[in-house]
């Protein structure tokens, strides 16, 4: 950002602004005699003097270089030390958001995607998600947070997707588990149980026109096979245990 006026000296400054923050500058311009420029980096974690939440902040960086299982971004959350993933994820036939915020049942929070309701009404969930490569960057304010999100006694998360730039880029991956590559569980009632687990997907960002119309999909998809049946003491025989009377 560059401020100048007739006769006085421009200045300049260079904010990085992060979601959810806001940032105020102030310019003073002195008589045009020498020409200075002044370049103001923001870091994370800085001191936010116009909002007081309790927020986590995760970039892209940390959504696509540490290691998480199934893939699911919203379990970056836990990286947040007021939250606790939910063990009983699933209660009746409705799934939960699937972690407690500083000890808020998992019902009472909020995801909001690209500022859009992400929430089932009716049973407190997420209705839906997004690939983790759509993801930019995403926030969760566990207390403090403004009025404007509303509807929430326990955490908000804030979702923000990807967009194309002036150039294409994109990303294809795939992952496989097969029980070829593990080992059989001890407790395994058959002696070559099935498990075959694949994820796959893919992403394109890009313009439709140039500085004006860009364009951002992504794809991803899991599959699974395996058995989930027991057969309690139908092995017996086989481990040389017997009834006994």
């Amino acid at each position: 950002m560059v401020v100048g006026a007739e006769g006085f000296e421009p200045q300049a400054a260079k904010v990085r602004i992060l979601l959810g923050h806001e940032a105020a500058l102030r310019f003073v311009l002195k008589p045009g005699v020498r020409r200075e420029e002044i370049t103001v980096t923001a870091s994370v974690g800085a001191v936010d003097s116009h909002t007081i939440p309790v927020h986590t902040h995760v970039n892209g960086t940390e959504i696509h270089g540490l290691p998480i299982n199934q893939r699911s971004f919203l379990d970056f959350a836990l990286l947040d030390a007021g939250l606790q993933r939910d063990t009983l994820r699933v209660h009746a036939v409705a799934v939960t958001s699937g972690f407690n915020v500083m000890g808020q049942r998992p019902r009472t929070n909020s995801v909001q995607l690209d500022g859009a309701d992400l929430n089932d009404e009716t049973t407190g969930g997420v209705r839906g998600s997004v690939p983790m490569e759509s993801v930019q960057e995403f926030q969760v304010l566990t207390s403090g947070y403004q009025a404007e999100y509303g509807r929430a006694s326990g955490g908000v998360v804030n979702v923000i997707t990807k967009a194309g730039g002036n150039s294409f880029h994109g990303s294809l991956f795939a992952f496989l588990r097969h029980r070829s590559l593990d080992a059989t569980n001890a407790f395994s009632p058959v002696a070559d149980p099935p498990y075959t687990r694949t994820q796959y997907g893919a992403s394109l960002g890009g313009p439709l026109q140039k500085d004006r119309t860009f364009l951002f999909a992504g794809f991803e998809q899991l599959r699974r096979q395996e058995s989930g049946f027991s057969r309690i003491g139908a092995n017996a025989a086989a481990l040389g245990l017997t009834a006994q009377q």
